[in-house]
């Protein structure tokens, strides 16, 4: 996905993502959502480390313009991204 993003975005173009972090406390490799956006069907969440994430955006050609972490109550459930195509 992240790929086709970058395909899709004109030079200077900017993407902005979040995943959930794998390193973050109190979180399972699944969660199931029964909360304000619960959609009547079960949802399966991916996680994600930092370090994979770095990685593919590198891959893929994207430029690391801001990052931080949000959410939760240690302020780390969310890997935040603003990437920008060069």
């Amino acid at each position: 996905a992240l790929f086709k993003v970058y395909s899709a975005l004109i030079p200077g173009g900017v993407f902005v993502f979040n995943v959930f972090n794998k390193e973050a406390s109190g979180i399972d490799t699944q969660w199931e959502d029964f909360g304000e956006y619960h959609m009547g069907e079960k949802r399966f969440f991916a996680y994600y480390d930092k370090a994979y994430v770095d990685d593919l955006i590198e891959k893929t050609g994207f430029r690391i313009k801001q990052f931080f972490m949000q959410g939760g109550e240690t302020g780390d459930k969310w890997l935040c991204y603003v990437v920008v195509k060069d």
